[in-house]
């Protein structure tokens, strides 16, 4: 198949599990045979044998920085540059499918709109809560018109998520699909001739040493761990703390001298993917006390393939492929729980068979050859099955655009921020009307007085202009939904 991947950020650059996911399952299904081409943003190199990455697409990074209104509306809703390089690579590329990951910051919403209509299928690939992140804190009146965003329903040929539970908060936020979903886990990388290092020798006595890696934010437990760390220093608990990851290091850090734990913890900063198995190596345990939403959480697996014991949250998505006890500690997100889980590490001789326990389950039934082949068999079935809708002319594309372009500049003009989301939405309102209207009457020029448009164009609007634009504006919004 030619495939193009679609995300918001492609290593080297990444926020964390989502991206490196999308990368290693780009590399292999290129090592499958599949010609692969990856649209995304940034400026990085990334050396992959017969891998194009075309980084051309414009990032609102909202994940980073602070975003008013605007910055909102061009992330998740509409950024025009992205939807005219996405429409033209769909159009030069002769794609067999499109295989999206994490659009937030692209202008997701109008990209779905416009991948319903291309003339080509396309699969989701989700590991996180992308769909309710691309409508949150949008007005209704900028959501009223995107078709996914109004209907809560995404019409892709198949979508992925990495756990029960995700799809599950997908459909309590009343996210609908109208095709497979279909629950494909995470994995580490395994195969023949592919190790990973030797885990250093695991003392029964003396220092534990304790890693976490992953965002360090409240979210994730890093304050968790450091206040924990706190009270166990407190009983003269002899252990290490290494914090890996992206995030307010200076927070962090604050925090640790604070608490006067600065000799048992240290926050190490960011490490590069490829230095993760080394590193992790080095360590008797992998704290990993995150949300209990956590979509799934793929570097507890390389921990335990590292040798370590991981100390895991309850319901977060890694543990419904994992038994309890077995194959990671489960805690509850309260200090007590994870001092307990701790303490266990510090004094329990045989625990270390958790480790063992839990990387032998993931080569048995979590590699990325495993999963790929899921993977590669989802996207051939949407592929064959081909696009489940007619393509829209690059002219009523443009009609579509130029409308909702209409929307965030009437919405910001000259950058500068609107205080009323209801001032926003009457003036949108009106501004996309009247450009789809002038577009009608450039096309009845040439077909004559055959529709209905044509007179609300030239005889109704001229009388009514103001009252009218609101009611029709909604007639543009439906007519582009049902094409």
């Amino acid at each position: 198949m030619k495939i193009l991947v679609l995300t918001n950020f492609f290593p080297p650059e990444f926020l964390g599990g989502y991206e490196i996911g999308c990368q290693r399952l780009v590399a292999e299904l290129n090592r499958r045979g599949h010609k692969v081409e990856v649209l995304t943003s940034g400026s990085g190199e990334f050396a992959e044998e017969n891998l194009k990455v075309n980084r051309g697409l414009e990032l609102a990074d909202i994940y980073r920085h602070p975003a008013g209104l605007a910055e909102q509306v061009t992330a998740k809703a509409f950024n025009l540059a992205n939807a005219l390089l996405l429409r033209q690579r769909v159009r030069d590329g002769a794609f067999d499918l499109i295989y999206v990951f994490n659009i937030i910051g692209l202008g997701g919403l109008q990209i779905i709109d416009y991948l319903n209509v291309c003339g080509v299928p396309w699969v989701w690939h989700l590991m996180d809560n992308v769909p309710h992140t691309l409508t949150d804190g949008l007005p209704s009146e900028v959501l009223q018109y995107f078709e996914c965003s109004a209907t809560r329903c995404f019409k892709s040929n198949g979508t992925l998520v990495m756990s029960r539970s995700l799809r599950k908060e997908l459909a309590d936020q009343n996210v609908e699909f109208d095709s497979p979903v279909h629950i494909v886990p995470g994995w580490i990388e395994w195969r023949d001739g592919c190790s990973w290092p030797v885990p250093s020798v695991r003392r029964s006595s003396g220092q534990k040493r304790f890693v976490a890696l992953g965002s360090l934010s409240t979210a994730k437990g890093t304050d968790l761990i450091i206040e924990t760390a706190a009270a166990l220093a407190a009983a003269r608990e002899d252990f290490s703390i290494d914090l890996f990851g992206p995030g307010n290091l200076s927070k962090y850090r604050r925090k640790v001298r604070e608490l006067s734990v600065e000799s048992l913890v240290s926050i190490r900063g960011v490490l590069a993917p490829e230095e993760v198995k080394d590193k992790l190596a080095q360590y008797d345990a992998f704290l990993f006390p995150t949300w209990s939403r956590e979509p799934f959480g793929f570097v507890a697996l390389e921990a335990a393939m590292a040798g370590l014991v991981p100390i895991i949250t309850s319901g977060a998505g890694v543990t419904e492929y994992l038994t309890e006890g077995k194959h990671f500690i489960p805690i509850q997100r309260t200090h007590a729980s994870l001092k307990k889980a701790m303490l266990r590490i510090m004094h329990d001789p045989n625990v270390s068979a958790i480790a063992e326990a839990c990387r032998e389950k993931a080569i048995c039934d979590l590699t990325l050859e495993k999963v790929g082949a899921q993977v590669e068999a989802i996207l051939s079935d949407a592929a064959r099955a081909g696009p489940r809708r007619r393509a829209l002319s690059d002219s009523h594309v443009d009609s579509i655009l130029n409308a909702r372009q209409a929307l965030l500049d009437r919405a910001v003009p000259s950058g500068r921020h609107r205080s009323s989301a209801a001032a926003i939405a009457q003036e949108t309102v009106h501004m996309a009307a009247i450009n789809q209207f002038q577009s009608w009457k450039n096309e009845f020029r040439s077909k004559g007085p055959l529709s209905y448009k044509y007179w609300l164009a030239r005889l109704v609007l001229p009388l009514m202009r103001i009252p009218l634009v609101d009611i029709m504006s909604r007639i543009v919004a439906l007519e582009s939904r049902d094409r």
